[in-house]
């Protein structure tokens, strides 16, 4: 074991995926090994999780209809509804009249809504 680091065990199928996500991953160095890789995917899921922690405790997410994703302020106390429209590609606050509030931004941080914005036409922007 070296000095610092911890062995973890997953499933030979999900190595197996994240292999394949490190090979394919062109932002990552030319000679970046695969364990300092999920190291840094790892490090920035916690990070995610604490900033989730620290900013979104007053949003909830309570699930999506059709071409809306349903959300509760308990800073307001009330249901905020934000429109997903396909057409413009783009998510619309009900309650804020915009398309670039703390709603929309933490829509944005939820994996289900990824799902529906595939669904109604969203691609995965270019780099």
């Amino acid at each position: 074991m070296v000095k610092g680091w911890t062995p973890i065990s997953v499933t030979n199928d999900l190595a197996t995926d994240l292999e394949s996500i490190w090979k394919e991953d062109n932002k990552k160095p030319r000679n970046q090994k695969f364990s300092p890789w999920l190291n840094n995917i790892l490090l920035e899921y916690v990070e995610y999780h604490e900033q989730l922690k620290e900013y979104g405790p007053f949003l909830e997410y309570n699930g999506t209809s059709e071409n809306t994703v349903h959300l509760y302020d308990h800073r307001v106390h009330k249901s905020i509804d934000v429109h997903i429209n396909g057409k413009k590609k783009k998510l619309e606050c009900m309650a804020d009249e915009t398309d670039c509030c703390v709603h929309i931004g933490f829509c944005f941080a939820i994996p289900e809504v990824y799902k529906v914005l595939i669904e109604a036409g969203f691609k995965e922007p270019k780099s």
